[in-house]
């Protein structure tokens, strides 16, 4: 029996078979129409929560401290006004890296020099955006040291008072402080020369080609931090749209290594704060989907959310041309993201800035990636790179219980039930004793 058959079972027995029994005891009633209609609303219903409930394992989403530290709006003005008058100082727009070096050399810089001063769409240089989301950057990887070297600032340039971080504390109370902006933390995972650092870059390098970069190779990002729009309607609301800060960092390390790599992230609380890992593999290099397989294997068995990333379609384009779709079959039969039972897979050429069937521009993957670390429930498998094939793996806790409750009320109202089809006027040629029929048409 197919799973689209069994659901129907599970989602239209008990609102069903509870309105029939009821109509069951109350023959005459008045209004079959309302009857209808209160048998649809509650069909919808119990659709809406079976969809809600029990279709597939749930993340729970990202782990903190019980308390954390983050940049308040009035904490992101202050850095904005230390940029300011820096520049200022300096008679630019622009701070070269060596100025913000100057910045924080009596208070030290809030992380690893090689995070805060490089991964710059200028070379040589900091916009104030991105002196902004450096901060951010700080503060999700390194909250007690970013508070320390912002309180040195704050002390240095004579500003005082609390109100410019927030320690966020896990409670349902409102909080009268809030965060200016929480990044959402991205791993990037994938063999040598899959195309992890290209696609981390694409976030730098926006609407330009790659390939007209001025960043020499050995200065490519590795971990970048940027705002993606994604509009309102994706997140249920009006308006023009939302910027959510993406934290996306790479995670390099050998084939073999893979399962020690794993248990140090875990064990260092990294998997645990992030919101989505990417899986990019290369579909023409056998190593790279060998390597795509074992990773999902453990981000599966940690219950991360994740997605994959089929890389260098311009290739794939290069060899059958644009009209053959056929990649996509081997993608959900031959490839990688075949092991993953709920399997979200993009397909992307950074070297070509597009992504997707239809050719898109590479922003909009930007802004997939973005909505999928929001919603990270819709993009988790625990089945540990062993995809489910029995039938039986359909039934689900939830699933039982719906098709027991409409079992039970079959085996209960059963007698009721056949007694009101014998007797509704819609059925009753159909199901009423011949003997009884026969009565009906003599006395006529």
């Amino acid at each position: 029996m197919s799973s689209k058959v069994l659901l129907a079972v599970a989602a239209l027995g008990p609102p069903g078979l509870y309105m029939l029994t009821a109509g069951a005891k109350n023959i005459n009633m008045p209004n079959m129409g309302v009857a209808v209609v209160i048998l649809l609303g509650g069909t919808f219903f119990v659709l809406t929560l079976y969809s809600g409930l029990a279709t597939s394992p749930t993340a729970r989403g990202p782990k903190r401290g019980r308390e954390w530290a983050a940049l308040t709006a009035a904490g992101v003005k202050f850095v904005r006004d230390v940029y300011a008058k820096t520049a200022s100082v300096e008679r630019t727009h622009r701070l070269s890296i060596e100025a913000v070096r100057k910045i924080f050399e009596t208070t030290g810089s809030p992380i690893g020099g090689p995070l805060f001063f490089t991964n710059n769409r200028n070379k040589g240089t900091l916009t104030e955006a991105e002196w902004v989301l450096r901060w951010h950057m700080a503060f999700a990887l390194q909250p007690k040291e970013s508070t320390v070297v912002l309180e040195k600032l704050l002390l240095e340039r004579g500003v005082a008072g609390d109100r410019f971080t927030c320690m966020v504390v896990q409670s349902k109370d409102p909080q009268t402080t809030k965060p200016a902006a929480v990044p959402v933390q991205i791993l990037v995972f994938g063999s040598k020369g899959c195309g992890k650092t290209a696609l981390i870059n694409s976030f730098i390098e926006g609407r330009r080609h790659l390939s007209t970069a001025t960043v020499p190779h050995k200065e490519a990002s590795h971990n970048v931090v940027e705002t993606v729009e994604i509009e309102d309607g994706d997140l249920g609301g009006g308006g023009e749209g939302h910027n959510q800060v993406l934290l996306l960092r790479e995670m390099p390390c050998a084939l073999e290594d893979i399962p020690s790599h794993v248990d140090a992230l875990r064990a260092a609380g990294i998997f645990t704060a992030a919101s989505l890992a990417l899986i990019l593999y290369s579909p023409f290099d056998d190593d790279s989907e060998e390597y795509a397989e074992a990773m999902h294997k453990q981000v599966s068995s940690a219950g991360l959310a994740h997605m994959f990333i089929r890389t260098k379609h311009d290739l794939h384009i290069a060899a059958y041309g644009e009209e053959d779709k056929a990649y996509l079959d081997d993608m959900k039969y031959y490839e990688p993201p075949g092991k993953c039972d709920d399997c979200v897979t993009e397909v992307v050429s950074v070297k070509e800035m597009m992504y997707g069937e239809e050719e898109e521009d590479i922003l909009f993957l930007h802004q997939q990636v973005g909505w999928a670390g929001l919603n990270r429930q819709m993009f988790t498998c625990r089945n540990g790179g062993v995809p489910s094939k029995s039938w039986l793996s359909f039934f689900t806790v939830t699933r039982v219980i719906m098709l027991g409750l409409a079992m039970y009320i079959l085996v209960q109202e059963g007698p009721q039930l056949w007694a009101f089809l014998q007797e509704w006027e819609h059925t009753r040629p159909f199901l009423a004793p011949r003997a009884s029929l026969e009565e009906e048409f003599a006395s006529l």
